[in-house]
């Protein structure tokens, strides 16, 4: 069995469609249907092995069996580029800026959102205790801000931050879960995307 065979086998054992299984590791659907048409391999094999619950020994390399050291553990939904910071650009683009980049990482989500997805890393204190300083968030451009959302806002001079949106009355304020920084305005602020998941590295 060669590699376009194994991975054809993956995705029927996890009863994906080709176009859920490539969103889901941050692949275009032609780009992931080539590779069931004859590739040798692929730079996402890893994370296609995460996202259809075999072995990546296996799939790589035929080695071994299909579910061999596949341990049961958190569900992986999706697989989203890390950004170093907020993007420019229609999210599109951005997205798939990423996928054209080796050198972008990608981590996996409990969640599956949009397929513009990404996460950021936080810098800063402004959002203690919820946020930590190198906590990676997942940010979703598609979802619907709403009151008391932690959001990602980029003002006139491109400059980004990561604050809780509040409503009070007629006006929407960026406010810190630290109380040691000002809460501001909206304003003119173009609201990038809303956090809608969080985990840390512990060491």
């Amino acid at each position: 069995m060669n590699f376009s065979e194994r991975l054809k086998k993956a995705r029927e054992h996890a009863g994906l469609s080709q176009r859920s299984l490539s969103e889901s590791v941050g692949m275009s659907q032609p780009g992931y249907q080539k590779l069931e048409n004859g590739a040798s391999g692929s730079r996402f094999a890893a994370q296609i092995a995460f996202a259809c619950g075999v072995s990546p020994e296996w799939l790589v390399t035929g080695k071994g069996g299909m579910l061999d050291g596949v341990l049961p553990g958190p569900d992986i939904r999706a697989w989203y580029p890390i950004l170093g910071s907020v993007p420019c650009g229609a999210p599109d683009q951005i997205i798939e800026r990423a996928r054209q980049d080796p050198a972008v990482q990608w981590a996996p989500s409990p969640k599956m959102v949009s397929c513009l997805a990404f996460y950021l890393r936080v810098s800063g204190n402004s959002m203690s205790p919820t946020l930590s300083e190198g906590d990676i968030v997942l940010i979703d451009p598609e979802a619907q801000p709403r009151h008391r959302d932690i959001v990602v806002v980029r003002n006139g001079d491109n400059e980004a931050t990561m604050k809780r949106l509040l409503q009070d009355g007629d006006e929407w304020l960026l406010v810190p879960d630290n109380p040691q920084f000002p809460t501001k305005a909206l304003g003119a602020c173009e609201i990038v995307g809303v956090a809608v998941h969080s985990y840390r590295d512990l060491r």
